[in-house]
């Protein structure tokens, strides 16, 4: 693996790393630069894992990387970590300090101890229009000069000064040394003249000049690769990272100077070392902020103090993100309402119309027209018709969460999560879960404790995730068409309730221990741009449709041949399949959905929630769903698609408008599918929720038991599906018996 510059060099790759608070805008930044769909989130634990991306520039390949959020480069958290030990053992060849204009002073504090590993380094002030707004006024040419950097302002949303930034890495790649051995001797230069950047004081610096020279002595393996001058303020700070550094190659020696000066430090100063030297820092940051910030007098509240004084409000937070949800799901369903009806209509009309036509080119047989129209149109296709669903929710928790109030979300659900032995931090992940629950699972990386990442893991499954929402549409339109946004809506708060009520108990019974503080950071309201919207809306929608073509295909593909094994079979029910759903089926009847159909969705669910649409949509298909009366032609076709997306684009805006009531609901003129009508022959709407909520609850699709497994070994993972398995038919249950008994029947 290529580790140094000089080597990286021969091959012509660079490495630029992205370094910064979280939501200073280091995602935004490198999506401006490369044109990558990063996700830009405004919350910690979005970025844990390193994100690239890789360029050419001048005929150079550089690879950008995105590295966590943090404050500092402590070993205290899973950022922290991830980020110190890549720019210690990594070392790029340029670091970009990302820091927020907006608030100069808290970020400065890690950019000095970036400053401190001696990697070139170029400072992107972002956010630089906000900053301008609030009437902050930065000389970036003094702020420069003052850190001995070059300062580059940027907008990472709309572009502005993003061009300058990889010319400046350049610039300062070819100025700056770049190996740890010149830059020690920088330092020995330095420590003789009196010339570092930063001073911690009387009492500190001699010592870390001290130490420095015996770190040169006693252990020169170790500062041929780490800083010397970083290494000695580390051990100092008595920090747990660099004394891993020393294990191993210090002796006795010194270990005792090291423990001899910290104790000196104390006596003399009245305060440990780490305390004296982060007090060298803010001094020195509140002397550059005092230089080259001028505050603009303000007469008024910022819009951010003002929208959370409302929306953070103890009374008023958690009413106010109940209705926020609710509007995404009301919004979500009455707009995509008509686009559903849309390419349903064009993957059963011109699409599987022209398939039919190259089959009977070629004098396909007649069971392969079959596999076509059951297995494929009536499996993936009908799963298809529910991307415009997707395509809406993930629009407008897009809009949520760059805007940044996902993150007040996580800040009010604090207080609840506590009852549960968890923290704010832990709402990450589960907010997640409602995209997708894998993905999710890997976000409890950023937690803090094993107890904690284990316990998130168990309840985000019950975190409703989009893979359900085709079952749920399917349903809702099926049997509650006036109500479909609060339905959907009821499912996901169920979900949040069984989360909350499970890790009650857990905690009580499994996880018993304090619960651990929380400290977020709200940044500021912003409105997404509406490329970085369309982006993220596009990489979720892309998954579901990639998922669709691969293994929702095969499974369709398998479930048609099983619905026709034995060659010949005439009762689907005497099929290979349907034998398998009519032995389980029975385990289902106190629920409500005892029948062959229902079970074997449920069966074909476990590998993917949507496959139990596909599932349905090729037990339920017949012949007489494909009838046509005549062969249209191509043009006729081809007009009708481009006329039925106008039309549909306009029944959208009129469903939501209608749905607000804002204006008079249109007639309903659409007669139901025929998998909707048998869909009411074989459920009621009854049974449809009981349904609908063992769904919800039941054992997770086979990549999240895998995602469970690694995080958290098998054992974990076992436990889950069981518990899972056991919450859903007991909820389902009392849903089914429950409703009979209130006699809604």
């Amino acid at each position: 693996m290529i580790t140094t510059p000089e080597a990286r060099a021969k091959v012509g790759v660079v490495k630029i790393a992205f370094a910064g608070n979280p939501n200073a805008g280091k995602s935004a930044l490198i999506n401006a630069l490369a044109g990558t769909r990063l996700h830009v989130g405004n919350w910690p634990g979005v970025t844990v894992e390193k994100k690239e991306a890789l360029l050419t520039v001048g005929g150079e390949q550089v690879r950008l990387i995105d590295l966590p959020g943090t404050y500092s480069l402590s070993t205290y958290s899973i950022e922290e970590r991830v980020t110190r030990d890549f720019l210690l053992h990594e070392r790029p060849d340029v670091l970009v300090a990302v820091v927020d204009a907006t608030n100069l002073e808290r970020n400065l504090y890690l950019t000095l101890q970036l400053l401190e590993l001696g990697i070139p380094t170029v400072i992107a002030l972002n956010v630089w229009d906000e900053a301008q707004a609030k009437g902050i006024d930065v000389d970036v040419a003094r702020l420069a000069q003052l850190l001995d950097v070059e300062v580059v302002p940027t907008v990472a949303t709309t572009g502005e000064g993003v061009d300058k930034l990889l010319p400046a890495a350049q610039r300062v790649r070819q100025r700056q040394t770049h190996t740890v051995a010149e830059y020690n001797a920088a330092c020995r230069l330095a420590a003789e003249k009196g010339t570092h950047l930063i001073h911690y004081g009387p009492l500190v610096d001699p010592e870390v000049r001290v130490l420095g020279e015996a770190l040169h002595h006693e252990v020169p393996r170790v500062v041929e690769k780490v800083p010397c001058r970083w290494l000695a303020v580390k051990c100092l700070e008595g920090d747990e990272g660099a004394q891993q550094l020393l294990n191993g190659d210090a002796p006795a020696a010194l270990l005792a100077l090291v423990a001899t000066q910290r104790r000196r430090i104390r006596t003399l100063g009245g305060d440990d070392a780490g305390a004296l030297i982060a007090d060298g820092r803010y001094g020195f940051i509140r002397g550059v902020v005092a230089d080259v910030v001028t505050q603009r007098h303000r007469e008024r509240r910022d819009l951010t103090e003002r929208v959370d004084r409302v929306v953070l409000n103890r009374l008023l937070g958690i009413p106010i993100f109940l209705a926020a949800i609710w509007l995404v799901f009301h919004v979500t369903f009455d707009g995509s309402a008509p686009f559903i009806s849309y390419v349903d209509g064009v993957v059963t009309g011109p699409i599987e119309h022209w398939a039919r036509v190259a089959l009977g080119a070629i004098g396909a047989p007649l069971w392969m027209n079959s596999l076509l129209t059951e297995g494929v149109v009536g499996g993936v296709g009908f799963v298809l018709t529910f991307v415009p669903v997707l395509f809406f929710l993930y629009l407008f928790m897009g809009l949520l969460e760059g805007s940044g109030y996902m993150a007040r979300a996580a800040f009010i659900m604090d207080r609840f999560l506590h009852g549960i032995g968890l923290h704010g931090k832990s709402f990450i992940p589960m907010i997640l879960g409602f995209g997708c629950n894998v993905p999710a699972v890997y976000a409890t990386r950023a937690l803090d404790t094993y107890r904690d990442r284990v316990l998130t893991s168990l309840l985000i499954p019950l975190m409703s995730c989009s893979a359900r929402l085709p079952v749920y549409a399917l349903f809702v339109a099926a049997f509650f068409q006036k109500s479909r946004g609060t339905i959907i809506f009821g499912l996901y708060v169920l979900g949040i309730v069984l989360a909350v009520a499970v890790g009650y108990i857990f905690k009580r019974t499994l996880f018993v221990g304090e619960t651990p503080a929380f400290v977020m950071e709200l940044p500021p309201y912003r409105l997404p741009t509406f490329r970085s919207l369309m982006f993220y809306t596009w990489d979720k929608v892309r998954s579901f449709v990639k998922k669709a073509g691969t293994y929702i295909l095969a499974t369709s593909v398998l479930v048609w041949f099983l619905l026709n094994l034995p060659w010949g079979v005439e009762q689907r029910h005497d099929s290979y399949f349907g034998s398998v759903a009519s032995a389980v089926a029975p385990v289902f009847a106190p629920m409500g959905f005892g029948e062959w159909e229902a079970a074997g969705s449920l069966l074909t669910g476990i590998i993917a929630k949507e496959v139990v649409v596909s599932t349905m949509g090729e037990i339920f298909a017949t012949d007489l769903d494909a009838q046509e009366t005549t062969d249209p032609a191509l043009s006729e076709e081809l007009r009708d698609i481009g006329v039925g997306l106008v039309v549909a684009c306009k029944d959208s805006v009129v469903s939501i408008l209608a749905g607000l009531h804002i204006v008079s609901a249109p007639p309903e003129d659409a007669p139901p599918s025929a998998l909707t009508q048998r869909i009411r022959g074989a459920f009621t709407p009854l049974t449809a929720i009981a349904f609908m909520v063992f769904v919800l609850t039941y054992i997770p699709c086979v990549v999240t038991i895998a995602a469970l497994g690694q995080e958290l070994g098998w054992r974990w993972a076992g436990f889950a599906v069981v518990y899972l398995l056991a919450l859903g038919w007991v909820f389902s249950f009392i849903t089914y018996q429950g409703g009979r008994l209130l006699g809604f029947v």
